[in-house]
């Protein structure tokens, strides 16, 4: 997987997301939650020795660490 190609595929989602909401995902706050994802995708792509599989499972995890900690609170 190429990261240049995986940056360029989350930019683009974020500005189809512009233009009409994306299926499968809340309507609610897409924009911004998308703008959300291209920033953690940028950084992981930084990353060196990114797999696919690696991504996917920090990811994974960051969502553990999340709920784990807010109990349903937002974040302050």
């Amino acid at each position: 997987m190429q990261k240049k190609n995986l940056i360029v595929r989350a930019e683009r989602w974020k500005s189809q997301s512009e233009k009409m909401p994306l299926m499968g995902y809340p309507r609610t706050h897409q924009s911004e939650t998308l703008e959300i994802s291209v920033a953690i995708i940028k950084r992981m792509c930084e990353m060196p020795d990114i797999t696919p599989a690696r991504a996917k499972l920090a990811l994974k995890m960051a969502a553990d660490i999340i709920d784990e900690e807010s109990c349903n609170d937002p974040m302050t």
